[in-house]
């Protein structure tokens, strides 16, 4: 998945280095991106993911377990956080509830927080592709890979399991 880094401006970029980097504008999202499928100022992987699959036609949310932070207004619309998920998106907390992936027999390899895909996008609940984005230098940790593994386990004809392997680039490259 190719992906254009955004140009951070020297004002913000100083500001930024200056002080511990202001989570309530970045959640520390390195590189952050042109928000070209989001048409925000700047992005990141996981909002691009989720604005690209709504032009494709899903509803699609980044869920997200950077619970503290607040959200970046322009990413609010792609970005759900998983304590947010029932009341904002009660089809797909319906989903993953049914799923029982925090269940007290899951807990031990899943534990309680943690682990979630970062987008999810569906037609309807019975019809969910779980996507796992990951930017350059990054690779699907333990709890996600077990995340992956439940998910298709219990049943392959009804989910969808992905990592996206994102590829930054100084220009405005994007397939669909």
């Amino acid at each position: 998945m190719e992906l254009a880094q955004w140009p951070i401006p020297a004002d913000l970029e100083t500001r930024w280095k200056e002080d511990k980097p202001n989570n309530n504008e970045t959640w520390r999202k390195r590189p952050l991106l042109r928000g070209n499928d989001s048409d925000c100022t700047y992005s990141c992987g996981e909002v691009e993911i989720a604005a690209r699959l709504r032009k494709a036609g899903y509803q699609s949310r980044w869920v997200s377990e950077w619970s503290s932070y607040q959200h970046v207004p322009c990413w609010r619309p792609f970005c759900v956080k998983r304590r947010e998920l029932e009341e904002l998106e009660p089809e797909l907390w319906a989903a993953d509830h049914n799923l029982r992936m925090r269940s007290q027999s899951r807990q031990e390899i899943l534990g309680k927080t943690g682990g979630h895909p970062d987008v999810a996008a569906w037609h309807t609940p019975d019809d969910i592709v779980y996507v796992e984005y990951k930017g350059p230098g990054d690779k699907v940790n333990k709890k996600q890979d077990a995340w992956a593994q439940e998910v298709i386990a219990q049943n392959p004809a009804r989910f969808c399991y992905l990592a996206a392997y994102g590829i930054i680039t100084s220009q405005a490259l994007f397939a669909v």
